[in-house]
């Protein structure tokens, strides 16, 4: 769980830093929508290619993307292997009553690779964009929403929140697991009753700091006035060259991938 470094920012100035938020949120999107639709060899080839170049663009460093995806191993292997034992089909592997069977192992594969994907580009929007300016990307797309009486600028805050406070807290996780080791705490010893119990030393001081987190954002919040009325950005939202170019490509890249 230390591993996962979804919601962090990583500063820079990239191409793909400067595009505009709502470019960035559109592309993750359209990725989403052709992880849906990809079905050949050749669509998933276009999928892995995509954030990696991607990636290059913003100046990420590999090892960062493959570290946040670590976290999500142990998850990723039971999905697998529930697979390969619940789905029917031709037998690989049979040991008592459990099978294993080839078309059950593919498609664990498949589920796995689509997450794997999904993680990676949706890691690259927050990667190269502010909280700021992803609440800004936010609010302007959730703009139609006023008609129906709901505020966008909330909505977008409680989004972009969400993907800056998981970071944070696996940060904190991390110092109080530290902490306790440093004390003599063993997580490796008795049966599951005393490691669950011992897990307690971790989750209810983690529990005790984000409710102290959330008290201090509201308070900040508060003292910005925030829910008095329209914010406004600092720089305005403009679309550029770059901006239309890579939309182009993310559409392309969705129509090959829904028809290769």
């Amino acid at each position: 769980m230390f591993n996962i470094t979804l919601g962090q920012y990583l500063p820079g100035n990239s191409l793909i830093h400067r595009l505009d938020p709502r470019v960035k949120v559109t592309l993750t999107l359209l990725y989403l929508i052709a992880l849906t639709g990809a079905r050949t060899p050749a669509a998933y080839a276009v999928l892995a290619v995509w954030p990696l170049i991607l990636a290059a663009l913003a100046g990420l460093p590999p090892g960062k993307m493959l570290r946040g995806l670590g976290g999500f191993t142990g998850f990723l292997l039971f999905m697998i292997g529930i697979a390969a034992l619940t789905l029917p089909g031709q037998t690989l592997w049979r040991a008592g009553g459990l099978s294993v069977s080839r078309e059950g192992l593919l498609t664990g594969l498949v589920w796995a690779a689509r997450i794997i994907f999904f993680l990676a580009g949706s890691s690259l929007l927050t990667y190269t964009t502010t909280p700021i300016r992803l609440m800004e990307g936010l609010a302007a797309m959730l703009a139609p929403l006023r008609r129906l009486g709901l505020d966008p600028g909330d909505i977008a805050l409680m989004l972009a929140l969400a993907l800056r406070f998981l970071p944070l807290m696996t940060e904190e996780a991390e110092r109080i697991t530290q902490a306790q080791i440093s004390r003599g705490a063993r997580w490796d010893e008795g049966g599951p009753p005393q490691r669950a119990r011992a897990l307690a030393t971790i989750f209810i001081p983690l529990f005790h700091r984000a409710t102290e987190r959330a008290e201090h954002l509201s308070v900040a919040l508060m003292s910005r006035c925030y829910g008095e009325g329209p914010r406004t950005g600092l720089y305005p939202l403009r679309l550029g060259t770059a901006d239309f170019l890579l939309l182009a490509l993310g559409l392309a890249a969705v129509v090959f991938t829904f028809f290769a």
